[in-house]
C-alpha cells in the first residue's frame, strides 16, 4: 500500500496533513489487517499512524 501524497494543509505543529486515502488501497489495507493470524508487521502500513483518516473518533 503506498502512502497517501500531502496536502497542501498543515497541522498545529507544522507537518503537512496527508490527502484522502484512495478507496481501493483501503480496501487492500482492511484484508491485509483483518486476516492477521499471529502477529501484524504494519511495515508500510505504518503511515496509517498518522493519518487523520486512521483513527477512529
Amino acid at each position: 500500500m503506498t502512502t497517501p501524497e500531502d496536502s497542501e494543509e498543515h497541522d498545529e505543529t507544522g507537518r503537512p496533513i496527508p490527502g484522502p486515502i484512495d478507496d481501493d488501497e483501503a480496501r487492500l489495507a482492511y484484508v491485509a489487517i483483518t486476516r492477521a493470524r499471529q502477529h501484524l508487521d504494519l511495515g508500510g502500513l505504518s503511515w496509517i499512524n498518522n493519518h487523520p483518516d486512521g483513527r477512529p473518533s
